[in-house]
């Protein structure tokens, strides 16, 4: 159960909802179970009031998925009590509509500059952006709260006034723009000047207690110099990503600072397949000085979601808010490797 100081998410990630009926059914083994899960941890005192959607709400990028989406968003909004406006949600690779660009193009830049010109450029960037229509389309519907910045270019900036009284700046940026196939490891950047200008409109609406950036790809996925040029921004601040279907994060402290990353699982991969879905609670609790996690997994078997075990201390893990301490994992290594799920969706993702 929270503190009366505390602060709660339900972070889930990687839904992956396609409108072909053949996955109707599969999805609802899953799903469905999902939101009678966080009805039962209501109950017994996880009360989470927001819920972070960090990318691949759809799989193909088109108006039609997302109109299935919002069927689940209501049903999950509802289970909790929450309206609309408690949902954040920022675009993954499988938002991209890759149908919208020719199959040679394909953005590359020779260094940062490069890339901040074209950001900066408004119709370059509104030809860089068009396979993100649907998507922002579907927001501007039916999410009006969270309001795009330049164009589309960054997802959504929010100060969020907590019921303990603390003020989060919530900071949705744009990791996928520049998807065009799979994979792309190492070959896609946030950039510069969407960082920045995030980061100054988050300053005119005042100082925030607590900063949680929310973007799909972990840290590690970037081109190396948005990377390490991104993450002078990030210092001291929470990281919430998805993309590899795993979780893992901790505390960061490095040469540049320190920051938080979590990584969640994928919601939904599949209702057969081997490597289970995964959500999680983000607890950031005042009082005791501690940012918790609390770990769920798909029990395929049974048709249902249970504590996942296997995941930190027996399903949670705790990490000190303010104290320097050592880097520390949820799980696998420093450098995530990437799981044998996100291979498969890599292979079945490729032909679209």
């Amino acid at each position: 159960m929270a503190h009366k100081d505390a602060f709660q998410i339900l972070h889930i990630s990687d839904l992956h909802i396609n409108d072909d009926k053949k996955e109707k059914f599969g999805r609802s083994l899953v799903l469905d179970p999902l939101i009678e899960r966080v009805k039962q941890d209501k109950q017994k005192g996880i009360q989470p009031e927001i819920v972070v959607v960090t990318g691949d709400v759809a799989y193909k990028g088109v108006m039609s998925e997302y109109e299935l989406a919002k069927v689940f968003f209501d049903e999950l909004l509802s289970g909790l009590n929450l309206s609309d406006e408690r949902l954040f949600i920022v675009p993954g690779n499988h938002d991209v509509n890759r149908n919208k660009y020719r199959p040679k193009d394909i953005p590359a830049y020779e260094n940062v500059q490069e890339l901040n010109i074209e950001l900066e450029n408004e119709d370059y960037r509104g030809d860089l952006l068009k396979g993100l229509g649907d998507y922002f389309d579907f927001i501007k519907s039916h999410y009006p709260h969270l309001k795009s910045y330049h164009k589309n270019m960054i997802p959504f900036i929010n100060m969020y006034h907590s019921n303990c009284g603390k003020k989060i700046g919530i900071v949705g940026l744009n990791s996928a723009w520049m998807c065009r196939k799979s994979p792309d490891e190492k070959t896609i950047a946030i950039g510069e000047f969407q960082v920045k200008t995030a980061l100054q409109e988050l300053k005119k609406m005042g100082r925030p207690d607590q900063q949680i950036n929310l973007f799909h790809h972990p840290l590690s996925w970037l081109w190396a110099t948005d990377r390490n040029r991104c993450r002078t921004y990030f210092n001291n601040t929470v990281l919430l990503t998805g993309h590899l279907h795993d979780v893992h994060g901790g505390y960061v402290e490095d040469l540049d600072g320190s920051l938080f990353e979590f990584q969640a699982g994928g919601a939904y991969l599949g209702s057969e397949e081997s490597w289970p879905s995964r959500f999680h609670y983000i607890t950031f609790d005042w009082d005791n000085n501690q940012i918790r996690l609390d770990f769920r997994r798909f029990v395929k078997d049974k048709r249902k979601w249970s504590v996942d075990g296997e995941t930190g201390d027996d399903g949670k893990k705790s990490f000190n808010m303010s104290r320097k301490e050592k880097r520390t994992v949820v799980s696998g290594a420093t450098t995530p490797q990437i799981p044998e799920t996100y291979c498969h969706w890599i292979n079945e993702c490729c032909a679209y």
